[in-house]
């Protein structure tokens, strides 16, 4: 299950009509599974696979060069505002399932782990505007210690506090109107007012998966 600290409720609006019930969660960068690796463009480890092995994400970045630079100009160039916000469409705040799965921002999240990992300028940007937009997410009480953000979670059972740490935080929604077992066509269901998915090799391979 997901470490996460959770803020506000929030109602997602799905291009296909779709309602889901949503919240706001602070988590670290590593606790969270984009459906590719950020360096090798791999499958990453343990993001949901097709009954025939394939990765979920119709969207091949293994495969796909321009994605693939798409991520690190992202990271280079990284924009804050683009990851926070308190939009109930698919764009923003990137939305991952009840187990830090991302179904929609898989781009997003990559590219942030990135800029952690070689832009640590820019991913510092954006912590520092996820620190001061903190409020209207639903967070209170969370603490700056000059390394991490600390949120106390009162115990009685000890002396001091317990605490949760963030060391690398990142805003995200939680879907929970997701099911357990994720398909191609819950992720589709985010993108389909994008143009992800629509070169031939993308329509192919979800059309497998879907198969």
């Amino acid at each position: 299950m997901l470490n996460a600290l959770l803020g506000k409720q929030r109602k997602l609006l799905l291009p296909n009509g779709e309602e889901h019930q949503a919240v706001y969660a602070l988590v670290n960068l590593d606790d969270i599974k984009a459906s590719h690796n950020e360096i090798t463009f791999n499958s990453t480890e343990g993001y949901p696979l097709t009954s025939t092995g394939r990765n979920i994400n119709d969207r091949n970045y293994k495969d796909d060069l321009g994605a693939q630079n798409n991520v690190r100009k992202i990271a280079e160039h990284l924009n804050p505002e683009n990851l926070i916000s308190l939009s109930s469409t698919a764009a923003g705040t990137p939305i991952t399932d009840k187990n830090g799965i991302v179904v929609s921002g898989n781009n997003r999240v990559m590219s942030l782990k990135l800029a952690a990992a070689k832009y640590p300028d820019n991913y510092e940007a954006y912590k520092k505007q996820l620190i001061e937009d903190m409020g209207a997410f639903g967070f209170s009480n969370l603490r700056w210690n000059g390394e991490a953000l600390e949120a106390p979670l009162p115990d009685s059972s000890y002396n001091e506090p317990k605490k949760m740490v963030f060391n690398f935080p990142i805003l995200i929604r939680i879907d929970e109107s997701l099911p357990q077992t994720l398909t191609t066509e819950d992720l589709a269901k985010f993108n389909q007012d994008s143009k992800k998915g629509e070169r031939p090799v993308d329509r192919a391979i979800k059309l497998s998966n879907i198969l």
